[in-house]
This record gives structure tokens, sequence and C-alpha cells, in this order.
């Protein structure tokens, strides 16, 4: 399992951007996120940039994984998991992240969820 945001694992950081612009300004060792956005997805596959896609459905997570999105980022358990049986099932390249409390990880470990994000409390 994947493990982002926890004080004592080291895992790459997303920065957050709206815009192609905006991707100037991330380091190279950073990963850039944004809401799901064909254009973004794009000119990252286009210049080989590492992102992660906020997704908020099944569509978008089969569309983002089709333009080579690193991560697709899922804001709940449920979503995750639906996300994560297609993602199993057509062996997807994007890896399924979940945002979590660290006090529910025992839940998408057993969803079999590819990875976690953890909230800050």
């Amino acid at each position: 399992m994947l493990i982002f945001g926890h004080p004592r694992i080291e895992a790459p950081r997303f920065v957050k951007i709206a815009s192609a612009q905006e991707i100037a300004k991330v380091q190279a060792k950073d990963i850039v996120l944004f809401d799901f956005d064909f254009d973004l997805l794009d000119y990252c596959r286009r210049n080989s940039i590492a992102c992660a896609v906020e997704v908020k459905n099944k569509k978008e997570s089969i569309y983002a994984n089709a333009m080579d999105a690193f991560y697709l980022i899922c804001e709940t358990l449920d979503l995750a998991k639906s996300i994560q049986q297609i993602a199993n099932e057509y062996i997807f390249d994007a890896k399924v992240i979940v945002k979590i409390d660290e006090r529910l990880i025992d839940l998408a470990i057993d969803a079999g969820i590819d990875g976690v994000w953890l909230k800050e409390n």
C-alpha cells in the first residue's frame, strides 16, 4: 500500500494546480495535482509530467487512466472502492488513492485500495 501524508514515511508531495502555467512552479520531485481536466491531462502526458487527478466518478477515472495519470485521488472510501474494482478488472496503470483519516486506514486495507493520503487532523 502506498502511504502519503504520514510524517514518518517519506513520499512525494502533491502540489495542487489549476493551469498548465502553474506547473513550471512545481519542483521536479513533486507531483502535480488537479481536478479532472482533459486539457491538463493532455499537457502532462505530452510533457511526461507525473500527475495526480482528483476524480469524482468512475467515468473520470477511466479517462484519467487512459491519459496516463499516475494517481486517481478519491475523496471518499466508497468512491475509492468502486474505482479500485474497475482498476483491478481493467489493470489500470494509475493507482487509486483515497484521502482518509489515519484512524480509518484498516478499512482501506480491507478494501484493497492501492494507497492512502492521510488527512491532517
